[in-house]
């Protein structure tokens, strides 16, 4: 596979450095995202829907 990375020469890093920022910004997003799927699931356990109230007034926001 080729592939064509372009890095400022002005940059304080190599295609490596961008590569591991990349990586590393992208697994702490996914696991913030498994975090939030995490509470949600445990609140759904609980029983803490949201009331008919609110979701009338998410609804109306969508002209549904």
């Amino acid at each position: 596979m080729n592939r064509t990375i372009i890095v400022s020469t002005k940059a304080q890093c190599n295609e490596a450095g961008i590569i591991d920022e990349a990586l590393t910004a992208s697994s702490a997003a996914a696991q913030d995202y498994l975090n939030v799927l995490e509470a949600r699931a445990a609140a759904a356990d609980r029983g803490e829907f949201a009331s008919e109230t609110e979701v009338a007034k998410f609804f109306a926001g969508y002209d549904v």
